[in-house]
């Protein structure tokens, strides 16, 4: 009975080596080059089309404002229209990055402005343009990568973009990604 429990204890961990580390499915071993990805390029690679981000705490969905020449990234739109579609690329194992399809240009956590503004306005991929991507309770949350904080709404100032500043996860950190 003693070598029965240890056979299966082996299999069990042997099971779990192979799902952590055997082999991925196509689209999750694509990874990408950042000295050859451009926006519109990697566009083309969204499987789905492109998704719509919302904010479950600002009931609106996302948008880069692409009347102002910074195209800050705000949860101010009711419904998605061709401004709230984005593409959201898996860049690395845990690392994924977002293009907005209307400015045709990758989202930044700007790391030398105040409060880490997100905006559409990257032709690259560097540090500041990678984010890992969590759940919590169904609702997606992002991590700029490049200070490590999660990306919030500020429900508390309306009309402010996005920012890459809170250090925990509440409910103006999550988001559907639709």
């Amino acid at each position: 009975m003693l070598k029965f429990g240890r056979y299966l204890l082996v299999l069990a961990a042997a099971v779990l080596v192979i799902n952590f580390f055997g082999p991925q499915s196509a689209s999750a071993a694509t990874y990408y080059n950042a000295t050859s990805a451009t926006p519109s390029a990697l566009a083309e690679t969204c499987s789905t089309g492109s998704n719509a981000i919302y904010s479950f705490a600002a009931s609106k969905y996302v948008s880069p404002n692409l009347t102002t020449s910074a195209a800050p990234l705000q949860a101010r739109a009711d419904n998605v229209g061709a401004w709230e579609k984005f593409c959201i690329v898996q860049w690395s194992r845990d690392e994924h990055v977002i293009i907005s399809i209307a400015a045709n240009k990758f989202v930044s956590a700007r790391m030398n402005e105040p409060g880490y503004p997100l905006r559409a306005s990257a032709d690259t991929v560097g540090t500041w343009e990678k984010f890992s991507i969590g759940y919590v309770d169904g609702a997606a949350q992002f991590l700029s990568l490049a200070n490590r904080k999660y990306v919030s709404a500020r429900m508390n100032e309306p009309g402010y973009p996005l920012q890459a500043s809170v250090d925990f996860d509440g409910p103006w950190e999550r988001f559907c990604i639709c």
